[in-house]
């Protein structure tokens, strides 16, 4: 027979494995990985209502985003860790 132990706590740590910045945003903007990534990262930008505006893959950690053609609002970025399945997601605000 096989017994089982009960869960008393799960943990599940934030993982702020990128840097998006300036926010809120005019023009471009900055995201860094803070560690090396199985590449692709996936980039998705949404607006509220869940419109998909970006959808783009980029190999190195570090790259910028031009949204200068963006109302002023508030948008979702989501970053995607390729192989990994880690996923990031982020309030962007564009002024």
């Amino acid at each position: 027979t096989a017994s089982y132990s009960q869960i008393l706590s799960l943990t599940i740590p934030a993982s702020n494995t990128f840097t998006v910045r300036p926010n809120p945003v005019k023009q471009t903007l900055y995201v860094h990985g803070k560690k090396d990534f199985a590449k692709p990262i996936q980039v998705e930008l949404y607006d509220l209502s869940g419109k998909m505006l970006l959808s783009n893959l980029e190999f190195k950690n570090d790259f910028s985003i031009d949204v200068t053609s963006l109302k002023t609002g508030v948008y979702i970025l989501k970053l995607n860790n390729g192989y990994d399945v880690e996923q990031q997601v982020y309030k962007v605000i564009k002024q």
